[in-house]
């Protein structure tokens, strides 16, 4: 794993995420990824399903 997948996980470990579904926006800026947006859980379609049988 490399590149982005780092970056998610670095951002995730500063925000203190250990656990849980977690949504990130990340854009790619000629300095890197920058992460836009990190949201508690999934967004959209089955999803809010899938958080209430998991919670």
């Amino acid at each position: 794993m490399g590149g982005m997948t780092d970056y998610a996980k670095q951002a995730a470990a500063a925000l203190n995420v250990s656990v849980g579904p977690l949504h990130m926006e990340i854009i790619v800026s000629p300095q890197g990824p920058v992460l836009v947006e990190a949201g508690a859980r999934l967004h959209g379609g089955v999803s809010v399903s899938l958080f209430s049988a998991m919670t």
